[in-house]
């Protein structure tokens, strides 16, 4: 498990992809907070020069964090993944293939999101105002948003481990996180079941989450936590479960 751990870790370093998308995300987020700062100081009608605006971009950007994180898994089960024939006829197990890729890009994927998180509160404190209460509202609005974030790595993960289409995958993860809440609201005034299940699909706790820090007025969600476990467990259990049938040809 550790000599394939280590070839897999060497393999994913030596794609330019994961030095390409870390620089551009952390490229953008340098670039938000000097735009905001730059109109901030030529347009005295700007209402959006300060932290409290540039951290709701986290939160308010939350397909664009799915999206990376897609991509990051790519790096080892996108076209990488014809190298599973090989790994097979070596006589590694599937579920050492699995759990070891998996490794591998979410610890990636974490390492830069950390690094994402540190730049921001770097620019946050250093470029713009001090503001009473938003950082801390930022670090819980932080701590409800990582395990949806993570369960949607992780549901990614999954579905590039059993499927190949990588179109029908980002489609998969927008329908789930990204689902449209006037749609959602709308469904529910027919079926109190929908009424109620509306409250707890990742795309309202991901709104209701921005809306809270948005108004300073975040808490620990619990909701967040066993919803993203939910969706982290039961992707692993029936991918690991799909991934020991797949045909690899």
């Amino acid at each position: 498990m550790i000599a394939y751990l280590k070839s897999e870790n060497y393999r994913f370093l030596r794609k330019n992809n994961i030095y390409t998308i870390s620089g551009l995300c952390l490229t953008l987020i340098t670039a938000a907070a000097f735009i905001l700062k730059y109109y901030d100081l030529t347009d005295s009608t700007f209402p959006y020069g300060n932290a409290h605006f540039f951290y709701s971009n986290i939160f308010g950007l939350s397909s664009l964090i799915l999206f990376v994180s897609v991509l990051v898994n790519l790096i080892l089960t996108g076209k990488d993944s014809l190298v599973l024939k090989q790994s097979v006829a070596f006589g590694l197990s599937r579920q050492k293939i699995f759990w070891t890729k998996l490794i591998v890009t979410l610890g990636y994927f974490i390492l830069l999101c950390l690094t994402g998180i540190a730049l921001t509160i770097i620019l946050g404190t250093s470029v713009f105002p001090h503001e009473s209460g938003v950082l801390s509202a930022y670090f819980t609005a932080l701590v409800n948003t990582v395990p949806i974030i993570l369960s949607g790595f992780v549901l990614a993960h999954t579905l590039m481990m059993t499927y190949s289409k990588e179109i029908i995958i980002f489609g998969i993860l927008l329908l789930i996180y990204s689902f449209p809440e006037s749609i959602l609201h709308g469904l529910s005034n027919y079926s109190e079941a929908i009424r109620a299940l509306s409250k707890y699909v990742p795309s309202t706790l991901l709104t209701d989450n921005l809306y809270r820090f948005m108004d300073l007025n975040t808490e620990i969600n619990f909701s967040a936590w066993i919803v993203g476990g939910l969706i982290s467990l039961v992707s692993l259990t029936l991918g690991v479960s799909k991934f020991n049938k797949k045909s690899i040809d």
